[in-house]
Order: C-alpha cells, then structure tokens, then sequence
C-alpha cells in the first residue's frame, strides 16, 4: 500500500475510505476501498483513458465476463461503474500474496505433495469453470494467482485479458508465459490455458526450493507442447491424471467381486421388472438412467442412455425410487452427447430444464419437439444435430441458447413470442434455412446467429429490437432483404460482409435515423410499403 488518498477523491467517490494499491499499471489505478464496513478491491481507469473508448470496452469486457463467473478460486466482480466522468470495477478484495511472492515467502511450501496437488486442484478447477462458461483465461501467469492469506487457497484473479468469442481482439498475454498459437495469432482455444498450466508447473520447479514429484514433469511436458493437437485436450483429463490413485490388483478384485455379486441378486430379485437399481441413487428405466433425487420436492433427472445403441428413447414422466414417486424434470448436462444411433426422442410434458450439450452431436436425430413445460435450454444442447429437418421450440423460452441449434437442416425456422435473447450461434451454420418468423419480443440478437446460413434471402425484425452484435448475417450471401419496424436504430456492429447488397426497408419516418447510424447505413434504404 502507498497510503491513503485525499478526502476530495473520498468525497468524490462515495466511499467511507480510499487507499492505494501497489498493483496499479499503465492504464488504471487500484485502490483498496471500504463502504459500510466491507472492504472491496477498485480497479479504476486512468483519467488520461476515461474518454478512450477502446478501454472502456475493455473493462466492460472484463467485467461482463467477470460477473458472470462464479467459483471459490475465482475472483468475485461485484460492480462497474461507468459514467462520463469515471469508471471502475469494484471485486472481491483477496488478502493474500501472488504466487511469485508466496514462494519467495514460502520456499519449501509445494515440497509437500498436499500443497502442491491442493495448488493444482484448485487452479484446474478454476480454469474449467472458466472453460464451462466460454472462457479463455490466456494469460495466465505467477501475478495472475493469488493464495488467501487465510487457508492458502487458489484465487485467479484479473479476467481482463481472457478470450471470449464477445470480444476476440482483446485477449492479452505476458512474454515467457504465452503459448506458442497466441504468439503467432493463431486460434485460441482451452488448450491455450494448458499450456499456462504447464508453464505454472515450470516455474513452480524452476523456484521452489523442491525436487518436483514424477507425475508433475509428466504433465508439464504434455502441457508444454508445440502443437494444441498435442497437448491435453482440457483441464478435465489433467485432473484426471493428477489425482489418479494407484490399486493393487487384490483390492480391484475383491471391490469387483462385491459389486457382481450384489448387482446380481438384485437383479435377479427385479427380473420381472422393467426397473434396475444400477448404484445406489441411479435407477434404470427401459434403458434410460436417471438419477439426482430430491427428496424435498420429489424431483428427479435423466441422465443418459446405459448403450447409445437405441434408435428411439421415451423419457418418462416420472420415476418411482424406494417406493416413492418423483416427477423428472430435467435432462441433464451431457446426457445423451454423441448418440449416434438416435433418430427420436419424447421429450415430457413436465421437462423444465434441458442441460448442456445435453443431445450434442446426435446426428441422426429427425425431429426436435421441445414441451411448452421447459423455460430453459443449455448452451449447445442440440449443437450438430445434422439430421434434424423441423424444430418445434417451447412457448415458455425467454432466450434461445448459445450455439444450442448449430447446423440443423431446418428450412422454417418460427421462433416464439416471449424470447428475448437469441444468443450467440445460436442457428449458426444452417444452410437450409429460408423462412424465419421472429417474435416481437426479441430485444437481442447476440455474435453470428444466423452465421453461414446461405438460403436465408431476407428476414423481419421487431420493432422492440434494441442491439445486434457483430457477424449476424455473416456468410448470408443470399439475404438480399432485411425488414426492421425499430423506429429508432438498433445499436449494431458489422452484420454481412457485403451490406451494399442489402436493401433494409425501415419505417418512412426512420429514413434519416438509418441513414446516419453506424452499419446500417451502408445498406440500400428503403421505405416499408
């Protein structure tokens, strides 16, 4: 800390308190801060900066992602403030010490084969939730890490040079940490955080005063490799790796022979039954396992088919568990991924929730018929789902997920009243599209979400509209047509690679606004007849 700052910015600022902080850099302040008694962690744009646009982006950036994230070894992000005058970022306030300081201070600390794999279980984890939520950390370095002075647990802190598909130029890097595909500009994806992985590895060897354990440089060196292709594919197979335990054959034996026996008596016990208790909280019914059971509110979920060999699966509507009945409702996340002998599926009535990558690449599905029971869909639910030729949504959805209907062979999409929010990708790479009817209610079309649809020729959009982000219609080199009832401009980024092909019909008082508003303005405007 460097001391206290004067009662003015105090004032100014609304804090009972204000103090700066060492870890200020080029372009921000950090303060300490405290109101009402809690203490928060201010990281707050130079005023040489605050009228430059471009950094605003960036702490809108890392604040959008940032609160969006929640996880123990994650920093918590609580506020942004962005007025004319001023704007920063108010998170979690960690007392703690950066990796590089922690070993300086605790030398000999990842010597004990605990610390270190807590250090790593942790880090992972962090990096998988980030990875769960479209997050590319990318820079991950020793400053990067924090251990709570309380308990010396992981905290990853500062997202604002992660790599997200929102905000692709803005991803940063730290020299001797970068992975060889940031470094030559190429894609980024969550190999790019195992190589950070491994270089944390490295430098914990290279700077502890410890003879790093055998399963460490094994998982560095994978880590470290030249090509992504080579590498672990995600943080989940490192995981896997560190904390696999060594078994005498005598015990497997033995663990086996127990689980044989019983699973046999009780199936022959069952024999007359369509129901199999397959563990102790998963039952099995037609093949189709579901498990999760909530004894307060008698609920249950399906999670997955025991073969992937059926061509029909028939979810049930309900499940009896030790003489009880429970409603199922919802499909959990990966439950049928890369079935590949699926052509039908009965989703109930009763369904609320389908997870994510819940019917990921099942590419012979026919036809997806989503019950009006279910409000939310996961991110690539029916991402690759190449067979599907009709898509019938719920009537309760609110948003259409991210990238959840990718490369579909829909011809008419209808999307329903009520959605909002039509997400990244989310009908991205659909050539057959050629009909879509959008709700009035759509207020959002996020990042390419018709992206490469090549038969769409021209489409209507609501007069509630209020924002499209960039590559909407990009590949769209049939849209010749672009109908929009907004009296004001939507805020908008770059929709096709050739908007001059484009005519955009408007309402007649709106001529002038398109006409002057960013993106819109270089198509050909028109007057709604």
């Amino acid at each position: 800390m460097s001391g206290f700052v004067s009662n003015d910015k105090i004032d100014y600022l609304g804090f009972d308190w204000i103090k700066s902080a060492t870890s200020s850099g080029n372009t921000c302040e950090c303060y300490i801060v405290q109101i009402g008694g809690k203490r928060s962690f201010m990281k707050r744009l130079r005023h040489e900066f605050s009228n430059d646009i471009s950094y605003r982006g960036l702490f809108r950036k890392e604040y959008e992602k940032g609160i969006s994230i929640s996880h123990p070894n994650v920093v918590k992000y609580e506020k942004l403030h962005d007025s004319d005058d001023d704007c920063y970022i108010l998170m979690e306030n960690i007392v703690g010490e950066t990796l590089d300081e922690f070993i300086k201070s605790h030398p000999q600390y990842f010597a004990s084969q605990t610390n270190i794999d807590k250090f790593f279980n942790q880090l992972l984890s962090a990096l998988k939730c980030l990875h769960n939520n479209h997050v590319v950390y990318s820079d991950l370095k020793p400053q990067n890490i924090m251990l709570t002075q309380v308990n010396n647990d992981v905290k990853i802190i500062d997202m604002g040079f992660c790599y997200t598909d929102s905000y692709p130029d803005s991803a940063g890097t730290t020299k001797g940490f970068s992975a060889p595909e940031h470094i030559n500009r190429g894609s980024l994806n969550v190999t790019t955080d195992v190589f950070g992985v491994g270089k944390i590895i490295e430098y914990i060897k290279n700077n502890s005063a410890i003879n790093l354990p055998k399963k460490y440089r094994s998982i560095m060196a994978k880590c470290l490799k030249e090509q992504q292709a080579d590498r672990w594919q995600c943080v989940d197979e490192i995981l896997t790796e560190l904390n696999k335990k060594s078994k005498t054959w005598v015990k497997w034996l033995m663990g086996f022979m127990v689980v044989v026996i019983s699973l046999v008596g009780y199936i022959t016990w069952q024999k007359s039954s369509e129901i199999a208790l397959i563990s102790k909280d998963i039952v099995s019914v037609n093949y189709i396992n579901y498990s999760n059971f909530n004894k307060e509110d008698k609920t249950c979920e399906a999670i997955g088919d025991d073969t992937l060999k059926r061509h029909t699966i028939y979810i049930r509507d309900h499940i009896v568990y030790q003489g009880e009945e429970y409603k199922v409702t919802s499909i959990a996340h990966s439950a049928f991924k890369d079935h590949k002998h699926l052509k039908t599926v009965h989703i109930p009535d009763g369904i609320k929730n389908i997870g994510n990558d819940a019917f990921f690449g099942c590419d012979s599905i026919l036809i997806i018929n989503i019950p009006n029971s279910v409000t939310t869909i996961g991110d690539l639910a029916f991402y690759s789902c190449k067979g599907v030729t009709e898509l019938i949504l719920s009537q309760n959805l609110k948003e259409i997920p991210t990238a959840g209907f990718v490369a579909t062979k829909i011809s008419r999409l209808n999307i329903p009243e009520g959605v909002e929010v039509i997400k990244l990708d989310a009908f991205a790479l659909c050539p057959d599209i050629k009909e879509v009817k959008m709700p009035s209610t759509v207020k959002h079309l996020e990042r390419g979400v018709f992206y490469n649809c090549l038969s769409l020729e021209k489409i209507e959009l609501p007069a509630c509209l209020e924002r499209t982000d960039e590559y909407l219609f990009f590949g769209c080199e049939s849209l010749k047509d672009i109908y929009i009832h907004a009296t004001k401009p939507p805020q908008a980024l770059a929709l096709h690679r050739n908007p001059s092909q484009i005519t955009l019909h408007v309402p007649a008082e709106s001529i002038e606004a398109y006409s002057n508003a960013p993106y819109w303005q270089d198509m050909n405007i028109v007057a709604i007849k």
